[in-house]
């Protein structure tokens, strides 16, 4: 990006400026990273604001003459990872509008910022707290002069009870909400982009401890609290999941895996020499040591448990469903874990006073600085991952402070881990993951995005091959195969987890699941033209995976089991009566989901609910086949000519299989070895594209290890 004629200036628009001499973007004072090309566009469209600047202006400024590109795409791929930096959307603008077939246009207020020496004054720390230069000074406490001399003690009286009086303000002011943490700098520690946070960062002092996802497995590494080359760490440097490390540096508990899953065995092991040994028979989502390293609580889907640290003595703390991200006080009295993933509980390390935690709160992930004077939990904004604080306010428990928030957008990070110095804070996250569904040739091993300029996480083609429907997991849109005529047709308030989006055969109407808790959870038809979507299923059927019939008169959906209680419904697969609103089960199918039919209508594939088992239905005999036996079986894809299509996430190279009934047995099709060595952390087969091409998810991005320098009070 070449610098402007006043070469220290710069141009500040919301919470960003860019330094055109740097070359840099910040927000909050914080350095963004971003490419020369989309920062050449940002400069570009700052030096024009609110007017249009043509897709040829910025071809001429990103790419000299004689430059041989895809100009279109790579244009189009800078734009949408400006917008990622800037937190934007192409949909409701804040920042960058599309003139369709034009250009873009900058569509908020820009002011040049400039000061003496070219340096910027500060507006605002990281924290958004002002600036003491901006802070009002207390008023000072006049001083009474009595006209007569026997007012002086009088008034000598009174100034003094209000000295007091001030005083015990000071103090109450003090002790509840002053002296905030504040983060003063972000560093990066770790490069790779592929930290899985289900790992969550431990520390022996001198080394953290995390997961990198890489394809098929999991890297269990190590690297220095100061940064550096990360090392594999354990026995054999894979899937090895570490929960906690003795306060004596000692031991770690841990737990071997090949599933990222709930209810993993807990193991023991010194950190320097022994042999592993298993902690009694306890089974665990998340455990961690006492402060004097004697006892080990844990959670797990059943609760919060105490231990000895041999496993020895369990006794449950708090019967709550699917706990984890436990924490112990440093004083030894309080425990703090989420439940349901995402509410905060507490309960005293006696099992008494149970209540939840900031009640109003969505949050989790949560653990005390080392001298419990600050809890640190992670809650989330618009699908971002945010960092907040909370006093520690023992000696006036009943004023508890607000949370204070301490890291922002576009960063996307938690899963704090204090130092024991109380002075950083190590996290995971980064830039938000990307996930995005590709296109990929297995023939020319080529890969290009399935809808350019468009984020999506599911995609499906219809079948007269018209239209394209996608989401993001909240939003429902169908648009022609350009990118043109585009309509949503479900979203928030009423449709915020939406999955599983199937076209029906004849391409005029679109089945959905709502993923959601509370009335709104179910499966729903909608029209292609749109209009507000219809409830498929009775309320009390909790259905969920629709697929139709090739004839689309039936639509099979999927019951599962309920956790081992008794289920209102037998669980297994249903058959959906469109025309007569009956749904009936297929005998044999309990444990199964995920169900497809082939598009000759003669077989349904459905996968098991513990994925390891894929199986096929012959809807003329009724019987039931296994189809292949693998670790993470993907719900089955039919291919036009009824070729079944499954993939398993964990064999190497996330191997694509091929089975055609009547066979002998699944053979390898395709592996995706070119997109995970370009930077995809995994790849997950959902479909076809008309011209036979593979739709594959991949995810990218989002993953390091940060340290979070603060200003403990």
């Amino acid at each position: 990006m070449k610098a402007s004629s006043n070469g220290r200036s710069r141009l500040r628009f919301g919470q960003f400026e860019l330094d055109r001499s740097e070359e840099k973007l910040l927000r909050r004072g914080l350095p963004i990273r971003l490419e020369n090309q989309p920062l050449e566009i940002l400069a570009t469209l700052l030096e024009q604001p609110g007017e249009l600047v043509s897709r040829e202006e910025l071809y001429g400024r990103l790419w000299p003459d004689g430059t041989h590109v895809d100009f279109d795409e790579g244009l189009n791929t800078a734009i949408k990872r400006l917008r990622f930096a800037l937190g934007d959307s192409a949909d409701n603008p804040v920042f960058i509008e599309t003139v369709p077939r034009r250009g873009y246009r900058f569509i908020a207020p820009v002011q040049k910022a400039e000061a003496a020496n070219g340096l910027l004054e500060t507006v605002s720390p990281v924290n958004g707290d002002p600036p003491h230069a901006l802070v009002e000074p207390r008023p000072e406490l006049p001083v009474v002069a009595p006209p007569v001399a026997r007012a002086k003690w009088r008034n000598a009286r009174l100034i003094a009870v209000g000295i007091v009086l001030l005083g015990a303000c000071w103090i109450l002011y003090r002790a509840v909400f002053s002296s905030t943490l504040r983060v003063t700098q972000i560093t990066r520690l770790t490069t790779s982009g592929r930290l899985d946070p289900w790992g969550r960062i431990s520390s022996d002092g001198s080394r953290l401890f995390f997961l990198e996802r890489e394809g098929d497995h999991w890297n269990t590494r190590q690297i220095s609290v100061a940064g550096g080359e990360s090392m594999p760490f354990g026995p054999t440097g894979q899937n090895l999941k570490i929960f906690a490390v003795s306060p004596d540096q000692s031991e770690i508990l841990f737990a071997p895996f090949t599933l990222r899953t709930d209810q993993l065995p807990l193991w023991s092991m010194p950190l320097v020499g022994g042999a592993p040994r298993r902690v009694g028979d306890l089974v665990v989502n998340d455990a961690v040591f006492s402060r004097d390293g004697t006892r080990i609580a844990f959670a797990n889907p059943s609760g919060v448990f105490l231990a000895n640290r041999d496993g020895s003595g369990v006794r449950q703390l708090a019967a709550l469903p699917d706990c984890g991200g436990i924490g112990w006080s440093p004083d030894g009295t309080l425990l703090r874990f989420n439940s349901n993933g995402s509410h905060l509980w507490q309960v005293s390390s006696t099992g008494s006073n149970l209540h939840p935690f900031l009640p109003s709160w969505t949050a989790w992930d949560g653990r005390w600085t080392s001298d419990g004077s600050y809890y640190l939990f992670t809650s989330s904004k618009d699908g971002h991952g945010e960092l907040w604080a909370v006093r520690e306010s023992q000696s006036i428990p009943w004023l508890q402070p607000s949370p204070t928030q301490l890291t922002f957008p576009p960063m996307n990070l938690g899963g704090a881990l204090p130092s024991r110095d109380g002075h950083t804070i190590y996290v995971s996250g980064g830039l938000n993951e990307q996930l995005d569904v590709v296109r990929f040739d297995p023939a020319s091993h080529q890969f290009k995005p399935a809808l350019p300029g468009i984020s999506a996480m599911e995609v499906d083609y219809s079948p007269d091959h018209q239209w394209v429907l996608y989401n993001d997991w909240k939003e429902l849109w169908r648009t022609r195969p350009d990118g043109s005529d585009r309509l949503q047709l479900a979203g928030p308030p009423s449709y915020v987890g939406i999955h599983f989006a199937r076209w029906s055969p004849d391409s005029k109407q679109i089945v959905f699941d709502n993923i959601v808790a509370g009335d709104q959870a179910g499966s729903y038809l909608t029209s292609v033209d749109g209009g507000t979507p219809k409830r498929l299923l009775p309320r009390d059927l909790p259905g969920s995976g629709p697929a139709w019939s090739p004839d689309g008169k039936t639509i099979s959906f999927t019951v599962a089991r309920e956790g081992g209680e008794v289920s209102r419904v037998e669980p297994g697969v249903y058959l959906f009566d469109v025309t007569q609103g009956r749904s009936t089960r297929i005998p044999g199918s309990e444990g199964l989901a995920g169900s497809s039919w082939s598009p000759d209508g003669r077989f349904l594939a459905a996968v098991s609910e513990d994925t390891s088992t894929m199986k096929l239905l012959d809807l003329r005999t009724h019987g039931w086949s296994e189809v292949a036996h693998g670790k993470v079986i993907t719900f089955p894809v039919w291919s036009a000519d009824s070729v079944l299509y499954f993939e398993d996430l964990l064999a190497p190279g996330e191997a694509v299989y091929r089975f055609q009934p009547g066979s002998s047995g699944p053979q390898r099709a395709y592996s995706f070895e070119d997109i995970l060595q370009s930077g995809g952390h995994r790849c997950a087969f959902v479909g076809f594209a008309p011209d036979g091409s593979l739709l594959v998810q991949v995810s990218r991005g989002g993953g390091d290890v940060y340290a979070l320098t603060t200003n403990l009070p």
